[in-house]
């Protein structure tokens, strides 16, 4: 490590602990730009692409992208459950099965699993207390709205 490079890792250390304790004195502009004049004379010899690196698939720029990641549900009846509540503001169980003409005991699993993944609560504390989307549900019927549109 040759002293320039020493120099500037040292003063950043400082600068950190600098920072962290005193940090409503001093904001970030300033600290960077006590490093600029020892940044650049370290920076002598900037790093180069070599031949490999621009080759590399990451480089290619038709390479294919990731895939759109999951929702954390995605069937029909779940959005249609999603849907129902949302349209209704809050809704008990038995009134989704009257609507939706699901079996009690298929809406009933279908709404502790949506409790599970944060997409439904309960409005009270009382046993019948109906249910309601919280953030989560509502960006993912959303989502999941958007998706089966396209």
């Amino acid at each position: 490590m040759n002293e320039s490079t020493r120099q500037y890792f040292s003063r950043l250390h400082a600068l950190q602990l600098d920072v962290l304790h005193d940090s409503s004195e001093r904001d970030f502009e300033t600290v960077f730009a006590d490093l600029a004049p020892i940044a650049r004379r370290g920076a002598r010899n900037p790093p180069r692409r070599t031949e490999a690196g621009k080759n590399h698939p990451q480089r290619d720029e038709s390479a294919r992208r990731a895939a759109v990641p999951r929702l954390p549900v995605e069937s029909d009846r779940v959005r249609k459950v999603l849907s129902t509540i949302l349209d209704s503001g809050a809704l008990r169980i038995r009134d989704v099965t009257d609507v939706l003409r699901i079996p009690r005991e298929s809406i009933n699993a279908l709404m502790q699993y949506l409790k599970r993944k944060h997409l439904v609560k309960k409005t009270g504390q009382e046993f019948s207390a109906p249910y309601a989307l919280t953030d989560e549900g509502r960006a993912a019927l959303a989502e999941m709205t958007r998706r089966h549109a396209a």
